[in-house]
């Protein structure tokens, strides 16, 4: 199916009645535009003679009364034609966002948060304008010149053919100019994605492009993406350029063949004066829409490149999705088996063959080397993604026959860079529970370690967080966030590395805590230093995507693998550092 068709088929249902009130009232203004040159012929030709003084004046009123009708209904289509398109926008933009909320984490791994905002505003603008507008422009013109063609050929047949002869023509160049603008207005529209993302990205990230100083790296990172725009828009304007003056100037031969032969058919007495004014006035008419064909083009070419871009992102199907035959998770105990869970990131296997039970209450740590599959096997229990061998059991049920909102609910989340909305702290702690109490979400604080530091900003609970927590510390916003998972009191708790980012004190009071909670609920801990992995009933030691050993702390030799990994990290960090000041001094 053709993108307009797909296009119209999926964005305008539900508003075919609103778009035929807009189409009707467009063409009732075209109708009252032909109206007015015919009325006009009448006028020269019986009205301008001794004694037709009424005649004249009723011409004259209904031509006058012919304008204020089409202005009014002109108003008036444009008011409707506005509703319909803003509703369509709307509509779009909504199932847009609604379908990427349904995609799993793997689309978002491979997609730039830039391209996907670009889509969802710049490229839905685009389908709005010319779905709301551009249809109706289209109909209106097409029905324009039919009506003028069929009156012009009843006025004067001949010189109607002869005055015809540029439309062949001017349709042939029209085709050209489409089929080579098309490929350019994508680029563009590309373009304008990929330089959204570079905004986008360049300032989440201007902490670390502060602290290497490399801000005039990141400018010329940020002036080349501008530039491929404004080259391809050159590339654009050059073929506009080329084309849209030759599709202006071309219904001007009408003009000059109906001056020169509707002329001579006059003064011949073949063809009244009367006639050829209206004749030209006709010609007119078709002139505007001939003329607008360029631009009309243009815009169409846009929106359906706009529209594949946005068509392309509703195409993505959800890897991880509720069956039809998905029931809600019962209520949870808290039992977690793996039974030999393979699972993969494209060609790079992660998880080979993990077998494993976590009892209800259990509090089991996963320890082992980076990129030796922790956070993975965590995220398999939130359903994140699906194992490509295997199954993932909550109390007997596999994962993919329940549905995804129950089991989510179920689950307490709080990931190693915790993310937070620019809300109060007061609703950020209460985001997976809008309705809680004040005393729960303070219950929720006090339990994660975070109530006196909450106490001591400048409103309290009612502060607002900056854009992604960047106004509190590390350790304040991971603070918020165990609070956030605490607070829908969830059988089973998953800690991706909970503590990373808290000095001692603090990590010694969501110890305790956390403590506090052992017996109460399931908790998988991805463990990066001691005191975690001292918080647990069971140590998983992984290495390479495999279970090595297994059993309580005192017996599993984790510590070196703790030692290790944090070396292993020093390094990373050390030779990133270095890596960014040869590229400063470079530049």
């Amino acid at each position: 199916m053709s993108t307009f068709r797909r296009m119209t088929k999926l964005f305008l249902s539900g508003h075919w009645p609103g778009l035929t009130l807009s189409l009707v009232l467009a063409l009732s203004t075209t109708a009252m535009g032909l109206v007015i040159p015919w009325l006009v012929k009448i006028t020269i030709d019986q009205a301008l003679e001794p004694g037709r003084g009424n005649l004249l004046l009723a011409l004259v009123a209904g031509i006058v009364g012919a304008g204020l009708v089409r202005m009014v209904v002109a108003f008036a289509r444009r008011v409707v034609s506005g509703r319909v398109a803003l509703k369509v926008e709307t509509e779009v933009r909504d199932r847009v966002f609604a379908h990427l909320q349904t995609l799993g984490l793997d689309f978002y791994l491979r997609s730039q948060t830039g391209q996907l905002i670009s889509r969802s505003i710049a490229d839905v603008r685009a389908v709005r304008m010319f779905l709301g507008y551009g249809l109706i422009f289209i109909v209106t013109h097409l029905a324009t010149l039919t009506a003028v063609t069929v009156i012009l050929l009843v006025l004067q047949p001949r010189l109607a053919l002869l005055s015809l002869l540029p439309m062949p023509l001017i349709l042939v160049v029209a085709r050209v100019f489409s089929r080579k603008l098309h490929p350019t207005l994508w680029a563009i529209q590309q373009r304008v994605a990929e330089l959204t993302a570079v905004a986008e990205e360049r300032i989440t990230g201007i902490r670390v492009i502060k602290a290497f100083a490399v801000e005039d790296i990141q400018q010329e990172a940020f002036a080349e993406a501008s530039d491929r725009i404004y080259r391809t828009n050159l590339e654009a304007a050059a073929i506009r350029g080329r084309y849209v003056p030759l599709l202006g100037f071309l219904p001007s031969l009408s003009l000059i063949i109906i001056l020169f032969y509707g002329g001579r058919l006059v003064v011949l007495d073949q063809m009244t004066l009367g006639s050829l004014v209206a004749f030209n006035g006709y010609v007119l008419l078709l002139v505007w829409p001939l003329r607008m064909l360029g631009m009309l083009v243009s815009w169409a070419e846009r929106a359906i490149a706009s529209g594949e871009r946005v068509l392309e992102l509703l195409d993505e199907t959800p890897t991880v999705a509720d069956k039809t035959s998905a029931i809600a998770l019962p209520r949870v105990k808290g039992a977690i088996e793996f039974h030999d869970v393979t699972f993969s990131y494209g060609d790079r296997r992660v998880l080979d063959g993990i077998s494993l039970r976590v009892d209800p209450g259990e509090t089991v740590a996963l320890v082992g080397p980076t990129g030796c599959g922790k956070s993975t096997l965590a995220h398999l229990v939130l359903r994140f993604y699906d194992p490509l061998e295997g199954a993932v059991t909550i109390d007997g049920h596999d994962l993919r026959d329940v549905t995804l909102t129950s089991l989510r609910r179920s689950i307490g989340l709080v990931d190693q860079e915790p993310f937070l909305f620019s809300l109060s702290v007061r609703e950020n702690i209460r985001y997976g529970d809008p309705d809680a109490s004040s005393e729960r979400v303070e219950a929720a604080a006090r339990a994660a370690a975070a109530h006196d530091f909450i106490e001591a900003l400048p409103q309290g609970y009612e502060t607002v967080i900056g854009e992604r927590g960047m106004t509190l510390s590390g350790g304040q916003r991971q603070r918020l966030a165990l609070a956030r998972a605490l607070l829908i009191d969830p059988p089973i708790l998953v800690l991706d590395d909970a503590t990373s980012s808290v000095d001692a004190e603090t990590e010694t009071r969501i110890i305790d805590a956390l403590g506090g909670l052992r017996g109460t609920r399931t908790s998988i801990v991805v463990a990066h230093r001691p005191s975690t992995v001292q918080l647990a009933d069971r140590v998983i030691l992984l290495d390479a995507g495999r279970i090595v050993r297994s059993g309580p702390p005192d017996e599993v030799p984790w510590q070196e693998i703790l030692v290790r990994d944090a070396e292993q990290a020093l390094e990373r960090d050390i030779a990133a550092a270095h890596r960014a000041a040869l590229r400063e001094q470079s530049s």
